[in-house]
């Protein structure tokens, strides 16, 4: 039980982490424009560490509920937000690293940092593939591969899969940052509603009644989505600057970090005192 309040707290632990990074380098006078840019600055370390982070604590509460499944997805496309870069516009590159884009180009990752994403990368995918292979052979030799848990273990292989395979393309380090960051609040969101409406049927574990959680759960679910394709349309409309102001993503990504934190802050108060979080 104990430990997986611990686990949950961590995961708060390192939003915080990762806001506070955010905050120093605002206060210091680093021009950011958004979290993602965190990676160009003295705080690199942090915003990795902290979604790496975020990302073991979504793989230790996955369980047999699709809520928990949906959880385990988001956890693992934190990792691609964490090691593949976004491209910025050169002078927002130049301000940040103090070299912008190569000539004729507006917006761009460093050669040098796409070069780490890649080994990230590749890293990450042999791992994710040990790690999946490894839950399989366990789970057929206590015989609990059954075709639901094969159906997510298939999903799961899909999602490997297409990193893989799309990260060899140039479009990949242009996009791959913004894709991975798009799923995980649509992993996150659809986590939400699905656990909205079990709730008034499984209960809680801990303070507060069935109704408010699956209210507030439903709410919080509407809102990271909400965020979540407003700040897609921006991106790939590309007037979000024009029309909102040079620091429109950063706004728009505190709000989603800030929804996240919310969730689990709601998880944590509902699961107090539960025991297993494997179990449902």
């Amino acid at each position: 039980m104990r430990t997986y309040r611990y686990v949950r707290l961590a995961l708060l632990a390192s939003v915080v982490f990762l806001s506070v990074a955010v905050a120093q380098q605002i206060v210091a006078g680093v021009p950011l424009r958004s979290i993602s840019a965190l990676y160009y600055t003295p705080g690199r370390s942090v915003f990795v560490g902290a979604l790496f982070a975020v990302s073991l604590a979504l793989v230790v509460l996955a369980g047999k509920s699709r809520r928990r499944f949906l959880l385990l997805l988001a956890g693992m496309t934190t990792p691609v937000i964490a090691l593949v870069p976004p491209p910025l516009p050169s002078g927002e590159l130049r301000a940040l690293t103090g070299s912008g884009c190569p000539s004729g180009m507006d917006r761009c990752p460093p050669p040098e940092a796409t070069d780490a994403a890649a080994v990230g990368v590749l890293s990450y995918l042999v791992v994710a593939a040990l790690v999946l292979t490894a839950s399989i052979v366990l789970a057929a030799a206590e015989r609990r591969l059954d075709r639901a848990l094969a159906v997510r273990t298939v999903l799961a292989i899909a999602l490997l899969v297409a990193l893989g395979a799309w990260s060899p393309y140039p479009s990949f380090d242009y996009l791959g940052h913004y894709a991975a960051a798009a799923l995980f609040f649509f992993f996150i969101a659809a986590a939400a509603g699905v656990h909205s409406a079990a709730l008034p049927e499984e209960g809680t574990r801990g303070p507060g009644s069935a109704r408010f959680h699956s209210i507030s759960n439903g709410v919080l679910s509407v809102l990271i989505s909400g965020v979540d394709v407003a700040l897609v349309l921006l991106v790939l409309s590309g007037t979000a600057e024009r029309v909102l102001g040079p620091q429109w993503l950063l706004i728009g990504e505190a709000a989603g970090l800030g929804l996240f934190a919310a969730f689990w802050v709601l998880q944590t108060v509902e699961n107090w005192n539960e025991s297993n979080a494997a179990a449902r």
